[in-house]
């Protein structure tokens, strides 16, 4: 669940090899930065004197030229281009496995991984245990696919250091939305140990309730746990770990709004911005009205245009949610200066379908807002997106109480 697994900012000779990446929004970056909007700080003479500071080293005489042999060779060819990456023997396992620039496939070396939707034969996937079995795929399909050492990392007992302490425990699920009574599980890393935790969001001491079972959820709230050594009373807790759930109600006036969702992927101008005005200052007005939920999506340029949008997947419990709505238009503080069309789109039948399209919508003093009500059955994702044109300048496209009920 990392934005960015492994990131390469345009170098050379990196090597990307034998890992596990789960639910990475980007699992491997590559990008020719040198050959873009880098490229002013890494030429002879200029101002950052970046070939100089390599000269100054003698980067291709001993030692470097025997430890890094790759060095010596770096200003053959094209330097600016990031060859000599290479990556070998990875899982990917759901999220975005490549994320290279245009090109970059040509000129980075990629052998030997795996890419699945499905747990290729790990452990305990539920309660973080990423270890795989001895019957995993990833041993007959990757060849030469080294086990990690997951017992191996991290602090050990040894001469110096007889006893570990307490790691946090682990809550199964780490939160979300639910719609049906939700069991959650709380796992300590060790057996002689005893998890106290809190239902009501306070921090657990050592007079909490003691977990002996699984927890079952039938309304909103925060799970705080952590773990005391059974066999030394004054020993100090873990840290603590912490989950939030909330219960939904699906219907007319009810729901969950967008704002309390993470979204599958969003691009704006200045980000995706969560109840709150483009100018962080305030809540989102229209016309006056104050909405205390809702989602800001400014226009971000592209080309000749302007464009911004969020994509949310109606996966379980939200596959339950009949319809989407939402107040739509230019937020008050953009000083009457903004417009920006409103699209919703759903993906279902295989395919994105526009479901609402608005005019364009003007700030104040027009007070134009539009109500947005679609249905959304048979629908996988609701992609949110907003089209400023070519003038971006105050188009605060907003949102206000958009919510799945």
């Amino acid at each position: 669940k990392c934005d960015y697994g492994a990131f390469i900012g345009g170098g050379h000779d990196n090597l990307v090899e034998n890992n596990i990446f789960v639910d990475c929004q980007k699992s491997l970056h590559l990008d020719n930065r040198s050959q873009g909007w880098a490229h002013k700080y890494q030429v002879r003479g200029g101002d950052h004197r970046m070939f100089g500071k390599l000269e100054d080293v003698h980067y291709n005489e001993p030692p470097y030229s025997i430890r890094y042999p790759e060095l010596a060779r770096i200003l053959d060819g094209d330097p600016h281009s990031p060859t000599g990456n290479r990556a070998l023997r990875n899982v990917c396992v759901r999220g975005t496995w490549l994320h290279l620039f245009p090109g970059g496939e040509k000129v980075m070396e990629l052998k030997d991984n795996l890419v699945t939707a499905d747990d290729p034969g790990f452990v305990d996937a539920a309660a973080m245990d990423f270890a795989l079995r001895p019957d995993s795929r990833v041993f007959r399909e990757v060849p030469g696919f080294q086990a990690i050492p997951f017992a191996q990392i991290g602090l050990q007992v040894d001469a110096n250091r007889t006893a570990l302490p307490p790691r946090a425990p682990r809550i199964v699920p780490d939160g979300g939305t639910f719609v049906d009574p939700l069991s959650v599980k709380i796992v300590a890393d060790r057996p002689d140990c005893v998890i106290r935790y809190t239902l009501d969001g306070g921090e657990p001491t050592s007079r909490s309730a003691a977990y002996t079972q699984p927890l079952t959820l039938t309304a909103s709230g925060t799970v705080q746990a952590a773990v005391w050594p059974a066999n030394d009373p004054g020993a100090r807790p873990s840290p603590m770990a912490t989950a939030t759930f909330v219960r939904i109600e699906f219907g007319q006036g009810k729901g969950v709004y967008l704002s309390d969702l993470e979204p599958e992927s969003a691009f704006a101008h200045g980000g995706l911005i969560r109840d709150r005005n483009y100018r962080r200052n305030d809540f989102i007005t229209l016309s006056g009205t104050v909405y205390p939920k809702g989602l800001v999506l400014c226009p971000e340029k592209q080309g000749d245009g302007s464009r911004s949008e969020a994509v949310y997947v109606l996966a379980p419990p939200l596959d339950k949610a009949t319809r989407f709505v939402a107040t739509v238009g230019i937020d008050d503080g953009g000083d009457q200066r903004g417009s920006a069309s409103f699209r919703v789109e759903l993906f279902r039948n295989g395919g994105w379908e526009t479901v609402f399209q608005s005019p364009v919508l003007r700030g104040r003093p027009n007070e134009e807002q539009r109500e947005v009500n679609v249905e959304l059955r048979g629908a996988t994702k609701v992609r949110l997106s907003t089209d400023g044109g070519s003038d971006i300048s105050a188009d605060h496209a907003a949102w206000g109480s958009a919510r799945l009920e």
